[in-house]
């Protein structure tokens, strides 16, 4: 996960953005995952996360679109959802360190017969992000 944001965000600062200044930026996070920023924060070497001004939204594309339209900096995994932005430069990255996404998963009810059409989702999405891993 890389810290991404508007140019206009960062305007008058020089990329890349140290930790420290991230430290003074809002930052955009989804409800519950304010620890994705701590670690990143951890990599970083900053110890002090005491006065981050986190803002959570319920979902990452409201996330996405916060940070898309200068309103702070949002952590993402460089994939496919950013990677327009940052070619054509309505997104930049912050700071280059990059940390690991702790993982998502897919859940389902056990059964004694597992539904077919789940298995084959499963094995869609799993190809999914297997193809973007790999990019």
């Amino acid at each position: 996960m890389i810290p991404i944001c508007s140019p206009s965000l960062v305007e008058g600062l020089a990329l890349p953005v140290s930790a420290e200044q991230i430290t003074r930026l809002p930052l955009a996070t989804t409800k519950g995952h304010s620890t994705r920023w701590l670690d990143w924060f951890a990599a970083a070497g900053i110890d002090d996360t005491s006065k981050l001004d986190f803002i959570e939204f319920d979902d990452g594309g409201f996330a996405f679109d916060f940070a898309t339209s200068g309103g702070g900096v949002a952590l993402f995994t460089d994939n496919m959802l950013i990677r327009h932005e940052l070619a054509t430069g309505s997104l930049v990255v912050v700071n280059p360190l990059a940390i690991k996404a702790r993982g998502q998963y897919l859940v389902y009810p056990e059964t004694q017969q597992p539904d077919v059409r789940i298995l084959a989702f499963a094995d869609w999405l799993k190809s999914v992000v297997a193809r973007i891993q790999a990019s």
